[in-house]
């Protein structure tokens, strides 16, 4: 979790801090123990003395399900109400059992026959109580509930290394997480595609947990990896037929960062430069002197950075 807060026009941390998730608290993006996450929670409150009640969440990478659609021209209210013909259209989800949104994309694909690009996003009623109850078991409130992709693109945009490159040139954003990794392709600070990949860190766990190097039993795993990461820039990059530019660079964050030699071996596969996303939890308008400890937790604090940027970036 971190926690910002501003003043004279600079943002600063006001508290941060690391837990480890309880094994088998979470299932297929599903909080499938509350209870444990609540217990955390509630210590992470008392400790790190956050300031107010209300909290922005990230779904699980399984919890979700989204589409770009084309839609009509139409009002917001309108848009809004046809969306449960899509939902059902596009999902295997009945519209009554779940919440969804929608997300505006301007990126370089044009709309055709002046109809408007989204996002369509929607999650089962049911996951979403389960992150709710977490919240209320502990006294806080939710102010927002995210999907992975734009969370992550709001912390890109928050790093130095990324604001002030060609905004026309393509990022891809790679987050390993602990069974999943999300891959975002954005363009001119705005979302182009995303994909969950079935790799996260219990694939490399066997020897992780020797603590061996990057070994011959980690090669066929990095290598089934970056083959996703092909299958996805190809498709990605070329959506409706429409060449959106070619990427340069990866930037790497999540728990995956610090697998020994796994960022090599992918720059080596690609022909892509990988490189961290956030090299410090500060951003170009952070203050430099808090925390220095947890500089090197960086990486892990990418998706929370995102949240709590939320009408900064």
């Amino acid at each position: 979790m971190i926690q910002y807060s501003s003043c004279k026009g600079n943002i600063d941390i006001h508290c941060l801090g690391l837990a480890f998730t309880p094994p088998g608290a979470i299932s297929a993006g599903v909080l499938s123990n509350p209870d444990s996450l609540a217990i955390i929670l509630q210590s992470m409150r008392k400790e790190y003395r956050w300031k107010g009640n209300n909290v922005s969440l990230t779904l699980g990478a399984q919890a979700y399900y989204t589409k770009p659609i084309h839609v009509p021209p139409m009002k917001a209210k309108e848009l809004t109400r046809a969306l449960k013909w899509e939902v059902e259209k596009y999902f295997p989800l009945q519209a009554s059992e779940t919440i969804h949104d929608y997300y505006q994309l301007d990126y370089i694909n044009k709309p055709i026959n002046d109809n408007i690009n989204i996002l369509l996003t929607a999650v089962k009623k049911e996951t979403v109580k389960t992150y709710l109850s977490v919240l209320s078991a502990v006294g806080l409130k939710p102010a927002a509930l995210e999907i992975a992709p734009l969370t992550l693109m709001r912390s890109a945009r928050s790093s130095k290394a990324i604001r002030f490159l060609n905004k026309n040139t393509v990022q891809v954003l790679l987050d390993i997480g602990y069974s999943y990794s999300t891959l975002v392709l954005m363009k001119n600070s705005d979302y182009c595609y995303s994909r969950i990949l079935k790799f996260g860190i219990t694939d490399f766990f066997s020897s992780i947990f020797q603590g061996k190097q990057f070994t011959p039993e980690m090669i066929g795993t990095a290598a089934e990896l970056a083959g996703q990461i092909k299958e996805s820039l190809v498709y990605g990059l070329n959506q409706g037929g429409t060449v959106i530019g070619k990427p340069e660079t990866i930037w790497l964050c999540g728990g995956g960062s610090y697998i020994p030699g796994l960022a090599n071996y992918l720059q080596n596969s690609l022909s892509l430069i990988i490189k961290p996303l956030h090299r410090t939890i500060e951003s170009g308008r952070f203050s430099e002197n808090l925390f220095t400890d947890h500089k090197k937790h960086a990486p892990l604090f990418s998706m929370a950075r995102g949240l709590a940027l939320r009408g900064w970036f």
